[in-house]
């Protein structure tokens, strides 16, 4: 308890509530028997949900050429699941930019990254034929969300951990030396405080170190945040240096052939447009 994040986990009594309509977003995409134009009717009435799932539907992650200015078109293309997922993103976002106050990282960047991690591993996993892809994407987009509470709730820390990182130093390595812990452990310690899911709590504990966990779905997780932070979105303003673990190729049974055949059917345009295109 003396820990100063431990501390300032403590005085994060709950979830914030979501917003109204986001709630509304969530509770309507988990029952199989709602119409798309209802959904739409929600959607509608919320500017930022509506504009971040039509920039999703016409990202060339789903492979779109012709532009769609549909909500409802928009929702059939992508799925309930990912309308599920931007309307939980965008709530989560909320919650950590803390109005107008400055932050050493601009959440919107730890964001986008996160999203591009989420779709990553979703992309990876269908490339390696995964069944159960579920929660690889959720996984994905949480597993930074101790790094969103020390850039908002610790800013002055924050500033130094940003600051020595452009030097080169490890962000782990950093975070730990300056305020005693590690975001994945801030991460860990908030999403046991909320509740969250196994599968999160294991994603946020072990996405740096994923062979001291016994799941796969972290060592693609893993893989992802690798190759986001290396290519696409960086969760800092610095692109870090980085180098791939290739001891997961054996977790995932992969040879390194292999993972260079994925690596070149990645497009760029995936993680440079859509929902991180604009803020």
């Amino acid at each position: 308890m003396d820990n100063p994040m431990r501390l300032i986990i403590q005085k994060i009594k709950k979830i914030p509530t979501l917003p109204a309509i986001a709630q509304e977003v969530l509770h309507l995409t988990l029952d199989d028997s709602v119409s798309t134009q209802r959904l739409e009717e929600i959607i509608e009435h919320d500017p930022p949900i509506a504009s971040r799932i039509l920039s999703v539907s016409n990202s060339a992650f789903f492979g779109i050429d012709k532009p769609n200015l549909s909500i409802r078109n928009a929702i059939v293309r992508i799925g309930f699941d990912n309308v599920r997922q931007i309307a939980l993103g965008i709530a989560l976002l909320s919650v950590f930019r803390n109005g107008n106050r400055s932050h050493p990282i601009d959440p919107i960047q730890i964001f986008r990254h996160s999203i591009a991690v989420g779709m990553m591993a979703k992309f990876l996993a269908n490339q390696l034929k995964w069944r159960d892809r579920d929660e690889i994407f959720i996984c994905g987009m949480l597993h930074d969300l101790g790094m969103l509470v020390m850039n908002s709730y610790a800013e002055e820390m924050y500033c130094k951990v940003i600051a020595s990182i452009k030097k080169g130093e490890p962000l782990c390595d950093t975070e730990t030396r300056v305020l005693g812990c590690s975001h994945t452990t801030v991460g860990e310690w908030l999403a046991e405080k909320w509740n969250l899911p196994e599968a999160v709590i294991e994603t946020i504990r072990f996405h740096h170190d994923p062979l001291l966990s016994g799941s796969n779905q972290i060592a693609l997780i893993y893989l992802a945040d690798s190759l986001c932070n290396m290519k696409y979105f960086c969760a800092t303003s610095n692109r870090p240096a980085i180098s791939i673990d290739e001891t997961v190729f054996d977790r995932l049974n992969i040879s390194r052939s292999h993972f260079i055949e994925i690596e070149s059917a990645i497009s760029g345009d995936m993680f440079s447009e859509g929902i991180f295109a604009h803020e």
